[in-house]
């Protein structure tokens, strides 16, 4: 009987929850909680739910308002694959005077409805992978709209970033609310790090890159859970350029932009600025639509702001295995004024563009997966390509078939910059770019869980387009970027399985805190997003000798190898000035909490509760 009596003791209800069970849908909701007996001192409640996160993981109750209810907003992890509904679980924790921390816990239930998540890409030449899947190269120089909603804008800025008249992307600004930040690399401006255009870098969690040089990664982090990553990429030949991935959370409504919606309201129709729907062909009309103008663009120093209800980014949290005081966070140093130009023609690129195009097809044999892909190339000069290419590409599968990739080749010539010539064809060099690109993309778990069929194209257009290997293995780190943030997202979920995977798949790819694959060979640093290799290797661990590579020398006008383009480039090095993210502190923070826990009882319910216990003993 003992046993029995104890355990209801300690299952006696100590904290009210407001309503009874709790329903999430479409990113946020709030829940109320107090406790229900008045404690001998002040309480410290602690929280923690898979799939959820929280403004604060604690909370300081004063004992004399015990009986007032806190409100606690929580907020989903993104999720990005199609999911109905889960069931979520609440769990507290309950510190109080007087008792043993760890034999009082609360659980509160809820279920979860999802709203869809999506991820779009720009990276290289640049080619664009929209929210829903659709995969265009643009040439469209000028400044778009990447987003485009209410509270949220993201724009991006196409240049020609070479002399030999390579477009990519030159800078990249983000408003949220009353704030705007922007990286901007074009010639002229060179920026290192994230500048503040105007606002309160509070508003947005800004993590400077892990590692300094090519490859380097910054991180902007949007309350509601929409990250915005930037990879900062140098070479000799295509100067400073940025690879983007944009993760969109739940929550985010009205929304527009080059990397369209991730559910069109009719399937595979691109939205355009107007609000008219046009079909995958049209991807010209569609972009040009969300061109931004002068008076528009955060660069120029032309912006809105506007007060959006999500003032803060959310954690996860874990509960403690001791009581403690989540410790002041570590915040970022104060980021750098971005400088605005006196007039808009300072950075602005004009541009009368000549086609040419040339069909290059190839034939290998790959583990096969069928996909097929919309690319689209367009200018400025209203003239379009229009390829529609079936590939066979890496999958599960280690069945092998003949496949044929046909890749559009675009030459420019620019009235501000010298005709750019494609290298000629060349067999060995095809095949072997075609072969070196299935390996950049066929990270262990990461490809199974992010579609590789458009960075294979791209991968393999640029490389055959620049004659090297350069652009090819800076997508890889935006690649492994977008891997390293959906499966942080996926070890936060509620189902375990979907944890389990996430954390083996970062072990064996080498993302996170985890030991990169082979310790990157001795060629290169490891870094969040995985090998950051030095000049003249690559690949996954930097075990590739890219100057044993066939490639061609821009400056020789001929193929070969040790191509020099490969030892200019600038060697990683670690960010020792970055700081990792950091949690919130909890509500009341600096207040004196008591080291020992337990149920909350007053003196009465304390007594009862030991006089059960005697009379448990006497029987």
């Amino acid at each position: 009987m003992l046993p029995l009596l104890f355990t209801a003791a300690l299952a006696l209800e100590l904290v009210e929850f407001d309503p009874p069970t709790f329903t999430l849908v479409d990113s946020e909701t709030k829940f109320k909680c107090r406790l229900k007996n008045k404690p001998s001192g002040d309480v410290r409640l602690f929280f923690e739910a898979p799939g959820l996160t929280f403004g604060n993981c604690s909370y300081l109750i004063p004992a004399e308002k015990y009986s007032d209810f806190l409100e606690i907003p929580v907020r989903g992890v993104p999720v990005f694959v199609d999911r109905p509904s889960d069931d979520i679980t609440v769990t507290v924790k309950v510190d109080t005077p007087d008792s043993v921390y760890g034999d009082t816990k609360e659980t509160y239930k809820g279920k979860r409805t999802y709203s869809p998540c999506g991820t779009c890409v720009s990276v290289g030449d640049p080619h664009l992978v929209t929210f829903d899947g659709f995969a265009t190269t643009r040439h469209d120089l000028g400044t778009y709209w990447f987003l485009k909603q209410e509270h949220l804008e993201v724009q991006v800025t196409h240049v020609q970033c070479s002399k030999e008249g390579i477009a990519c992307n030159g800078a990249v600004s983000i408003r949220y609310g009353k704030t705007v930040l922007a990286l901007d690399v074009r010639e002229g401006k060179g920026d290192e790090s994230f500048k503040i255009v105007t606002g309160d870098q509070k508003e947005l969690e800004y993590t400077a890159p892990a590692i300094k040089g090519s490859g380097r990664t910054h991180t902007v982090v949007v309350p509601g859970g929409t990250t915005l990553q930037v990879t900062h990429n140098i070479n000799r030949k295509q100067g400073s350029y940025l690879d983007i991935n944009l993760h969109l959370g739940e929550g985010l409504h009205g929304y527009g932009g080059i990397c369209n919606q991730i559910k069109p309201s009719t399937p595979e129709t691109l939205h355009c600025s107007d609000g008219k729907d046009v079909s995958r062909n049209k991807a010209t009309e569609f972009v040009t639509s969300w061109k931004v103008d002068d008076k528009s663009n955060h660069l120029f120093g032309n912006y809105r702001t506007t007060n959006p209800e999500m003032k803060e980014v959310y954690k996860a949290c874990s509960l403690p295995p001791v009581p403690t005081l989540t410790p002041p966070k570590e915040t970022q140093p104060p980021l750098p004024q971005y400088t605005v130009p006196v007039s808009s023609e300072v950075y602005a690129t004009t541009v009368s563009t000549v086609i040419s195009t040339t069909i290059v097809t190839s034939t290998t044999v790959l583990p096969t997966v069928t996909t097929t892909t919309v690319v689209s190339t367009s200018v400025e000069a209203g003239t379009t390509t229009v390829v529609t290419s079936t590939s066979v590409l890496p999958a599960l599968s280690t069945s092998t078939q003949a496949i044929t990739s046909t890749v559009a080749t675009v030459s420019t010539v620019s009235s501000a910059q010298p005709q750019y010539t494609q290298p000629p064809a060349n067999p060995e060099y095809t095949k072997e770019v075609t072969a070196h690109c299935q390996g950049l993309f066929a990270a262990p778990g990461c490809d199974k869980l992010i579609p590789s069929a458009p960075y294979v194209q791209a991968c393999v257009s640029d490389a055959l387009t620049t004659g090297n290997y350069l652009m090819s293995e800076a997508m890889k780190i935006a690649y492994l970027a977008r891997c390293n943030t959906l499966t942080g997202y996926m070890q936060q979920d509620v189902q375990p399985a979907v944890v389990q995977n996430a954390t083996q798949v970062r072990k064996d790819c080498g993302l996170g805190s985890n030991q990169c694959i082979n310790s990157c060979s001795g060629k290169g640093l490891c870094g969040p997003n995985g090998c950051v290799c030095n000049p003249g290797f690559g690949g996954l661990d930097c075990s590739v000798d890219l100057n044993a590579k066939v490639s061609y020398n821009q400056d020789t006008k001929q193929y070969g190898t040790n191509n020099p383009v490969y030892q200019q480039m600038p060697a990683p090095t670690e960010n020792k000035d970055a700081l990792p993210a950091a949690a919130p502190s909890p509500a009341g923070y600096g207040q004196t909490a008591q080291s020992t826990l337990g149920p909350v009882l007053s003196s009465a319910e304390a007594k009862s509760v030991i006089g059960l216990l005697a009379l448990a003993l006497a029987l």
